[in-house]
């Protein structure tokens, strides 16, 4: 396994959440951006615990 390029042990961190049409997509592009850590999709705002794609099409 190859070693981490930086460490973020000591490092500070910062969360930011955006709006997106289709996520799956938009998850692809920021994986590659230099700096980002984690992506991760989901959807917001709404109402049902977990919800599935059937329930907040529209």
């Amino acid at each position: 396994m190859a070693e981490p390029l930086i460490n973020i042990s000591s490092g500070k961190t910062d969360t930011v959440t955006f709006g997106n049409g289709c996520f799956w997509c938009t998850e692809a592009i920021f994986q590659q951006v230099d700096g980002v850590l984690k992506v991760e999709s989901g959807y917001s705002g709404g109402h049902v615990v977990n919800p599935t794609y059937k329930e907040v099409c529209t």
